[in-house]
Parts: structure tokens; C-alpha cells; sequence
């Protein structure tokens, strides 16, 4: 394992000395989008990773590892300690559109007399979204998804708006139902995963939370099963240029930087082939590691070797000779066999058009 660590990184020009590597590297649950007001990734604090600077305030709970990198782990208790988030600043930005996406494991999903707090506008009144009755529950309206939602298992949470006081909620990518939102936008307060007062803290939400997004659009139906098909056991492979996931435009002397990103999920360690390729106006080329690390013409593998967590890492771009659109790929497969196997293939793609 560790030789093929030295080769992958060598291939691509990773500048790292892979013995330190920690054993949890982080991950982003959710890949670069359009219309995201905040990101919260909880890889040892509660900042914005968008990059928007819309940071949390930390009211308590614990960092660990996880699949992904790092949680936070929230814990129920006699006292209750203050825990979860609070997002107050910000909270007039949450009004229609909005997407509120969460990936959580909680201890515990309620029966009829249970309640676990996920989100609230007022820290002094019961109203919010809560797990109730092994569902979700928009209190005070009906419970949606009753005995869908079991306790103790990794979940997809997105809570979608469709009007003022609105929302569509979906469990793993498939939607439960709707229901009324409760509160009139924007709330007065943005509290996550925090219970408030009036029952003296007692629907405390116990379990750990790995991811948070909050978007400025209604995300659709497609993209909230492409987000779920993310987290499903499949290999994620991802790739960007300047930062971005979606097509960038420069000139033929500007600097396109193409990184790679690879999450194997429960697949760590199973060999495959891995492709860096480019379509260009001039035809379609790979990067290749032999005899030297470069692009080639034609369709060949960089490398044969197991799948491993490799954060975001540069890859050399390939020199723009014309305009037109240079889509960029990287892809796995779990056949090591140099043939690109589209049963089993995960790839990601970005579209740098050079004017």
C-alpha cells in the first residue's frame, strides 16, 4: 500500500511525504455548487468553508473522526451542556429559495412521545424541525415520513423550499413529503441542532453531524439524487479547474489549475485503472507517468493501482494550442486491466473553454 502511495503521488506531483499522511484525511461531503450561502464541513470547527465567510458560532459538542474527515458530535445529557450551532448572523439570508442539506447519524429518531431538535429560530420557543416518530416533523404540523427513519444509521437530510412557508423534505434522496415550514421568513434566529428552553433542553438532538449546506436556491430533484448517489457506497472521483466544478472560461495566456480529488468510500484499497484524459479541438489525450509525467494523444491509463483517499492535488494542465472547450476527466475503474470498465467506472469532469 504504502508503494503505491509513492507512486500515485509521484504521478501526480504530490508534494507530500505520504508516511505522515494522517489515517482520516478530509473530504467534502458536498461538491463545489452555484448558490451556496454557507458549508460547513466540522473538520475541527465551525467555519464556512464556501468561502463566503458566513462562519458559525460553536455553542458546544466534541470533533471526531469519521468516514468523511471529522464530525460533530452532539450529546444528549442531564444537565444538557449547550451544544450545535448558532447561525443568528446570518439568519436573514434564509428565506425562499433555500436549501438546508445535512449528512447526520442520530442515535435516536423518536416514537410518539420523543422529539430530538435538528432546527430552530427561537431559542425560547418549541417550534422547529425535529426527527419525531421515526420521521420528520415541522412542529406543530403533521409528521411526515412516519417509521421511515430509523435511528443509528448515516442520513441524507434536504429540506428544499417551495414557497414562503413551504418545504419539501427529503430522506436519502427520495422525498417524504411536504409540509409547512413554521416559521415566517426570514426566522429571527438560525439554531442547529440545538434544543431550545421551553423544555429545558430536553429534546436534544443526540448523534453526530458531518456535513451542513445552506443554499439560496431550491436545489432540484436531480441534483439531490446525484448528491445521494454521492454518499451511496460508490467511489467519488472529482475533479475542478480554478476552483470550480463548472465550466471556466480564460485566454490562451491564461493559467487553467486542474485538481483531482478521490474518495473511495468502501472500496479503499480494491485495485482499478485511473485515467486523467482531456477532449480538446485537436483530439483527445492522457496524462501519463512513463517514460515522464505528461500528456500523450490517445486514451491510456496513468496508473494501475489501489483506490485511497487523495485530497484536492494539482495535476499539470494540458497547454491550450487553440481555442475551443478542453473537458477534462479523471475517472477510476475497479478492473486493473488498462480498459476503461464502464460498469464500474466513477468520473468526474470540468470544461475549460479558451477563448
Amino acid at each position: 500500500m504504502k508503494k503505491s502511495f509513492v507512486i500515485i503521488s509521484a504521478v501526480v506531483s504530490l508534494f507530500v511525504c505520504l508516511t505522515t499522511t494522517p489515517a482520516v484525511q478530509a473530504f467534502e461531503v458536498f461538491p463545489p455548487a452555484d448558490n451556496v450561502l454557507a458549508y460547513f464541513e466540522f473538520n475541527g470547527d465551525a467555519k464556512d468553508s464556501s468561502g463566503n465567510g458566513r462562519d458559525a458560532v460553536l455553542l458546544g459538542g466534541e470533533f471526531i473522526n469519521t468516514d468523511w474527515g471529522k464530525g460533530l458530535r452532539i450529546k444528549k445529557s442531564e444537565p444538557q451542556p449547550p451544544v450545535g450551532l448558532d447561525w443568528n448572523k446570518y439568519a436573514a439570508l434564509l428565506k425562499h429559495p433555500y436549501t438546508v442539506e445535512m449528512l447526520l447519524t442520530p442515535t435516536d429518531t423518536g416514537d410518539q412521545s420523543d422529539w430530538f431538535k435538528i432546527f430552530g429560530w427561537n431559542d425560547v420557543a418549541d417550534a422547529g424541525w425535529y426527527y419525531k416518530n421515526n420521521g420528520i416533523q415541522a412542529y406543530p404540523n403533521d409528521t411526515i415520513g412516519d417509521g421511515k427513519i430509523p435511528s443509528k444509521t448515516r442520513m441524507y437530510l434536504a429540506f428544499v423550499s417551495t414557497g414562503k412557508n413551504m418545504v419539501d423534505v427529503y430522506y436519502n434522496g427520495t422525498k417524504l413529503g411536504s409540509t409547512a415550514s413554521s416559521f415566517t421568513e426570514p426566522p429571527a434566529s438560525a439554531i442547529f441542532f440545538r434544543d431550545d428552553s421551553t423544555t429545558a433542553r430536553g429534546e436534544q438532538l443526540d448523534g453526530t453531524v458531518e456535513a451542513l449546506r445552506i443554499s439560496n436556491v431550491s436545489r432540484s430533484v436531480d441534483e439531490i439524487t446525484a448528491q445521494q448517489k454521492r454518499l451511496d457506497g460508490r467511489v467519488v472521483a472529482d475533479i475542478s479547474a480554478n476552483g470550480s466544478a463548472r465550466t471556466i472560461s480564460i485566454d490562451k495566456n491564461g493559467k487553467a489549475s486542474i485538481k483531482i480529488s478521490l474518495h473511495p468510500v468502501t472500496k479503499t484499497g480494491q485495485s482499478g485503472d485511473w485515467w486523467i484524459l482531456a477532449s480538446t479541438p485537436g483530439g483527445v489525450y492522457s496524462l501519463v507517468a512513463s517514460p515522464t509525467l505528461g500528456w500523450v494523444q490517445g486514451v491510456q491509463s496513468i496508473i494501475q493501482a489501489p483506490l485511497q483517499i487523495i485530497p484536492d492535488v494539482e495535476i499539470p494542465a494540458l497547454p491550450a494550442t487553440s481555442s475551443g472547450d478542453y473537458t477534462y476527466y479523471f475517472a477510476v475503474d475497479l478492473k486493473p486491466n488498462a480498459t476503461i470498465d464502464m460498469d464500474s467506472l466513477a468520473y468526474g469532469s470540468v470544461t475549460v473553454q479558451v477563448k
